[in-house]
């Protein structure tokens, strides 16, 4: 069974704390606690790339589906496609996506209608 909770949100740093509130609720519902810090932190990722990158409103998705937990960024797209960078150790930021990579069990990057994309990460959890 797949349970699915949506919201949209503006474009805003406050967008951040307003998507992990919903995310952990959502989590919580479902009783998908375990992976509730894992996917607090992507999604913190994924918001903030929105907000900093598009700059437009984004629609926040988030299922759970038997031991997954899927969150979906879809937003009106960006001049640059989403991809995992390579900084050197003194160069601020860029390593957000590096993180996504390295903690989510999938992500990617589908693209949609018009000019809509879905940035999206998945994360598996032992459920009691």
């Amino acid at each position: 069974m797949i349970i699915e909770h949506r919201t949209h949100l503006p474009a805003t740093v406050e967008s951040v704390g307003l998507a992990r509130a919903f995310v952990s609720d959502a989590l919580r519902h479902d009783r998908y606690t375990g992976a509730i810090p894992p996917v607090l932190l992507l999604t913190s990722e994924l918001v903030s790339n929105a907000v900093v990158h598009v700059g437009r409103a984004f629609e926040l998705v988030v299922e759970g589906s038997g031991d997954s937990v899927r969150v979906d960024v879809i937003d009106a797209g960006g001049e640059t496609q989403p991809a995992v960078m390579h900084p050197e150790p003194d160069e601020i930021g860029g390593r957000g996506l590096q993180m996504v990579e390295r903690v989510a069990s999938h992500w990617g990057v589908d693209e949609g209608p018009g000019d809509h994309r879905t940035v999206w990460f998945s994360c598996d959890e032992e459920r009691p």
